[in-house]
């Protein structure tokens, strides 16, 4: 009998340990996804950096030869990030400055519809509680993100995310 009570505690005793490591196990996989979740947002914000800065590269370095190669691996970036079963997109604007924040509205709305008017980007500002974003400062943003060659305006209030494009002149 005491043979047999002691096999049914030591068989206790083991199924303790086993529902322990099943637990640790259960918040390893939680911490894991929670972990991938914030090296894929940290991925997004560097590509994001990394778009801006080889812009910036090609604008200042035209005829550099690595700028093409950059865009390939851009490319390839792009197609890995395809991957992920979801999209990660940070709706929190609060912490953009408003020449960010200007620059991500046309941005989008130049993705949606070819070109962003300043009362859409307002709206979209408005949309994301940036409501101390009047027209008037929009209008110097968009101004100095002219002057600095992150957007242009295609024609009377129709801004775009680029550089102007070279005009050819005409024989």
């Amino acid at each position: 009998m005491d043979a047999y009570r002691s096999l049914i505690a030591d068989t206790v005793r083991e199924r303790e340990k086993i529902e322990n490591a099943i637990d640790a196990l259960t918040v390893a996989i939680e911490n894991s996804t929670n972990s991938r979740i914030e090296l894929v947002e940290i991925r997004a914000r560097l590509l994001e950096e990394e778009n801006v800065l080889q812009s910036g590269f090609r604008r200042r370095y035209p005829s550099a030869e690595g700028a093409s190669d950059l865009e390939k691996e851009v490319a390839s970036e792009r197609d890995l990030n395809a991957e992920f079963d979801f999209v990660v997109e940070t709706n929190d604007w609060s912490g953009l400055t408003r020449l960010d924040a200007v620059e991500r509205a046309v941005r989008i709305l130049t993705t949606e519809k070819g070109f962003a008017k300043p009362a859409e980007i307002e709206a979209l500002l408005v949309q994301h509680d940036r409501r101390s974003d009047t027209r008037d400062y929009i209008g110097a943003s968009l101004a100095h993100l002219n002057k600095t060659h992150r957007v242009y305006s295609r024609a009377r209030a129709e801004w775009v995310i680029g550089t102007r494009p070279t005009e050819t002149p005409t024989a």
